[in-house]
C-alpha cells in the first residue's frame, strides 16, 4: 500500500506532525503500518481507507461498518479539501514554482 501514497499525502501527514518514516519493514505488509499501533498516518490515502487495509477491515468489525464509512467520508472530504487547498498554493507561489522548476531540470 505504501506505493499508493504520493508525496502530497506525505507532505499533509507531515504538516500534521507525522513522523513519515517505514516502521515495517516485512515487504508483504505496508511500510506505514506499525504492527502495534497500526498506520502511522494522520490523513491515510483514500486507496486504504476504500479497499486494502487490512487492518482498518478488522476494525470494521469492531465499529460497525456505517460509523466507518461515515468517518472514512469525513475524513477523505477533508483530505481533498486540503489537497486542493496546497495545489492552489503550490501553482501560484513563486519560490514553490522555481524549486519546481530547479527539480525538473536535475
Amino acid at each position: 500500500m505504501a506505493g499508493e501514497t504520493d508525496s502530497l499525502q506525505i507532505l499533509i501527514n507531515l504538516m500534521a506532525g507525522v513522523n513519515v518514516i517505514p516502521v515495517n519493514h516485512n515487504p508483504a505488509e505496508c511500510c506505514y503500518l506499525d504492527t502495534a499501533a497500526g498506520c502511522i498516518f494522520t490523513f491515510k490515502p483514500m486507496f486504504c481507507l476504500n479497499y486494502n487495509c487490512q487492518s482498518i477491515k478488522g476494525q470494521l468489525k469492531r465499529a460497525g461498518e456505517q460509523q466507518l464509512e461515515k468517518l472514512t467520508a469525513m475524513l477523505l472530504g477533508s483530505q481533498y479539501e486540503l489537497e486542493m487547498l496546497l495545489f492552489r498554493f503550490l501553482n501560484t507561489d513563486e519560490s514553490c514554482q522555481k524549486i519546481f522548476l530547479l527539480a525538473a531540470e536535475s
